[in-house]
């Protein structure tokens, strides 16, 4: 008797013994690929706010490492996939990208934003780098503050399993209102991983 499959879309456990085990040739591989549910969603944002489907500028934090005298860690260590997703509103954007990193490399990922921004040493007097919330949700999450040129700027990271999320936020969002987005974030990367 076949095991009935299962609504998450996870594989359905069959009992062991060799025909379980044995891998055939026409087995495929489960897809390293970000899906599309693994992204924020317009229910998950105030309302206002719309989906676009170009993502485009220098949003990411590591668009800013030009502005440290330093080199800067790689926050691509391990990465064997990548989805993005922008959201307008009349007075704001949010951009996410989703990466797949191969074995602990996510975690990695996380370790270096850390590493990239304590150890940034601003090229100008008065810009600045700092974590300015941990611990917000997922497996590892973390809300990181600019100031370059006198334009503050907020980034978002969240971990779940061997996905990591990196959100361009509101430049005044506050701790809380970052952990209820890592909420969010930590549970849509959930259809992406099979770490929850």
């Amino acid at each position: 008797r076949s095991a009935e499959p299962t609504p998450s879309g996870s594989p359905s456990r069959t009992p062991s013994g060799p025909a379980a085990t044995s891998g055939t040739p026409s087995a495929r591989p489960p897809s390293r690929a970000v899906p599309a549910a693994a992204m924020l969603q317009l229910a998950d944002l105030p309302t206002g706010f719309t989906r676009t489907t170009n993502v485009d500028g220098d949003w990411s934090l590591e668009s800013v490492t030009i502005y440290c005298g330093n080199e800067s860690p790689s926050l691509q260590v391990g990465q064997v996939a990548s989805r993005s997703v922008q959201f307008d509103s009349p007075s704001d954007w949010l951009v996410q990208r989703v990466t797949r990193h191969s074995g602990t490399s996510a975690a990695t990922v996380m370790q270096r934003v850390r590493q990239l921004v304590t150890g940034c040493e601003p090229a100008r007097p008065g810009d600045s780098l700092s974590v300015l919330a941990e611990s917000l949700g997922g497996d590892d999450a973390l809300l990181v503050g600019s100031e370059i040129e006198g334009t503050p700027s907020r980034w978002l990271f969240v971990r779940r399993g061997d996905l990591v999320a990196q959100l361009r936020v509101d430049h005044q969002t506050t701790p809380v209102e970052a952990r209820r987005t890592a909420s969010s974030v930590a549970d849509r990367l959930c259809a992406g991983t099979d770490a929850c």
